[in-house]
C-alpha cells in the first residue's frame, strides 16, 4: 500500500478534454518533468492508487493533458476530476534536491523550535506573491527563508521559527 509519506504532490486533475479521455492535469511544481513518469499516483476515497500513463503533452508550463490507460471517455476521464496528482518518490531522480520545489512539501510535518508540531503541509500556496504552507489545521504560514530554520528530508520535517502574532491569527476569525 502507497502511504502519503512516500509520494510528493505534484497537481490536481482538473476537466476532461475532449472524447478520447484525456484529462487536464495543474501542476504544482516541476517534478513531473523532472520524473518523466510512467504512472501517475491519484488520491482517490482517501486512497492513493497508481495509472499508468498512456501518453501526455504540455499545453502550458504548469499545464499537461494525460491520457491514462483504461481511461479512454470523457466520462471515464470526469470521474478523475479533482483528485490530487503525486509521484512517488523513487520516480525522481537521486541527484535531485527535493527541497528546490516547493510543491514538494506536501505531507511534512511543520515544527515549530519552541512550541513543537504545528501540524501536516496538505498544500503549498503559490497563487500569491508569498507562498503559504497550508497546514491540516487549518493554520496558514508563510514559506519564507527568515522562518524556516531547517528542513529534514529523511524525516519529512519542516523546522520553524514562527512570530507568535501569526500562530494566533486564526484565533481572530471567531472574533470578526
Amino acid at each position: 500500500m502507497i502511504t502519503l509519506q512516500e509520494v510528493i504532490q505534484i497537481g490536481i486533475l482538473r476537466k476532461p478534454h475532449a472524447t478520447r479521455g484525456e484529462i487536464v492535469c495543474e501542476l504544482q511544481n516541476d517534478c513531473f518533468d523532472l520524473a518523466d513518469p510512467d504512472y501517475l499516483i491519484l488520491e482517490l476515497d482517501h486512497i492513493l492508487v497508481p495509472f499508468f500513463i498512456e501518453e501526455y503533452r504540455f499545453t502550458t508550463g504548469d499545464t499537461v493533458l494525460v491520457k491514462f490507460c483504461d481511461i479512454d471517455t470523457a466520462e471515464q476521464a470526469l470521474r478523475l476530476t479533482g483528485a490530487k496528482v503525486y509521484l512517488h518518490q523513487r520516480q525522481l531522480p537521486q541527484d535531485i534536491e527535493l527541497q528546490q520545489s516547493v510543491g514538494s512539501f506536501v505531507g511534512y510535518q511543520v515544527v515549530e523550535r519552541e512550541k513543537g508540531l504545528l501540524g501536516r503541509v496538505v498544500e503549498v500556496d503559490t497563487s500569491t506573491v508569498n507562498t503559504l504552507l497550508v497546514l491540516d489545521n487549518g493554520l496558514l504560514l508563510p514559506f519564507h527563508e527568515d522562518l524556516v530554520q531547517a528542513v529534514d528530508a529523511d524525516l519529512r520535517q519542516i523546522t520553524m521559527s514562527v512570530p507568535e502574532g501569526l500562530l494566533h491569527l486564526s484565533d481572530l476569525s471567531d472574533i470578526i
